[in-house]
């Protein structure tokens, strides 16, 4: 709700309502995408030269060691150090985190109800 409430100060002519975020899924992850950006530049900071900045967030993502909440869910450790023996490890989303959904009469998603097993 928060960040709709702000999404709606930035744009006013545009968003007036949840509905009005035409791209909610990709809306989401930059939103996620974003948080854990931040968070990684908070940990490596930055030097102003490129290459060493580029090596230091890729490290600090791989090693984010505190939680960030996103709007998908809270990230605890969501990258891990990538090799051929974990070629997920780049990946912050895992099975549990996907759901189905459809679009209802009005164009809003419609989360489909998901069985626990």
């Amino acid at each position: 709700q928060q960040v709709l409430a702000r999404a709606k100060t930035l744009w006013p002519q545009k968003i007036k309502t949840a509905k009005d975020i035409r791209a909610p899924a990709g809306f989401i992850h930059a939103y996620d995408l974003t948080r854990l950006f931040i968070a990684a530049v908070k940990k490596a900071g930055l030097t102003g030269d490129i290459l060493i900045d580029r090596e230091n967030l890729r490290s600090a993502l791989e090693n984010l060691d505190t939680p960030v909440e996103g709007l998908i869910k809270t990230y605890q450790k969501p990258f891990g150090i990538f090799d051929q023996k974990d070629p997920d490890a780049h990946e912050a989303l895992g099975i549990e985190d996907f759901v189905m959904a459809r679009y209802g009469e009005a164009n809003e998603i419609i989360l489909e109800r998901r069985e626990v097993e």
